[in-house]
């Protein structure tokens, strides 16, 4: 194995061991319930401490191109139209002006929480990881660079 300290964007990194240290390969496969389907999923885990690894490119925005982000936004604009729909409809179907407020704040912090959360905990990472590898001279290359090409696994 390369040295585990050198920094690698598109190998496993161990967030809890800090370095791109050696690790197994555990697949995972299950049929459907009707036995016509084959699901195969695959992790990476740390030989020395046994967590998941990921490669940092998968918490990387830039990697994922105008999805990346964009997914997030749009769950963040179901919600938007949702906070509208209970706006404008909503006063038909719910008594007060306070239930009707809450209700929309209600169905507003619900859809919005998950993929902000997620969004700041994968940054958190990236920026993490990002910071290890700047220290041992890691420079980052461009957006269109770090984009996901045809090929990439």
């Amino acid at each position: 194995m390369a040295d585990p300290q050198k920094p690698q964007y598109d190998k496993p990194y161990c967030w809890k061991c800090k370095g791109h240290i050696d690790y197994n390969v555990i697949t995972h496969t299950q049929r459907s319930e009707g036995g016509s389907r084959t699901y195969t999923t695959t992790k990476n885990v740390c030989r020395d401490c046994g967590k998941n690894m990921k490669a940092p490119r998968e918490y990387d925005f830039a990697y994922y191109g105008p999805w990346g982000f964009g997914c997030l936004l749009f769950s963040c604009l179901l919600a938007i139209g949702c906070f509208l729909f209970v706006l404008l409809v909503g006063r038909d179907f719910v008594p007060s002006d306070f239930t009707h407020y809450l209700l929309i704040g209600a169905v507003a912090v619900v859809i919005i929480i998950g993929p902000v959360v997620l969004g700041i905990v994968t940054a958190k990472k990236y920026t993490t990881w990002k910071q290890w590898a700047e220290e041992r001279g890691w420079v980052e290359p461009p957006r269109k660079e770090r984009a996901w090409k045809k090929g990439d696994t």
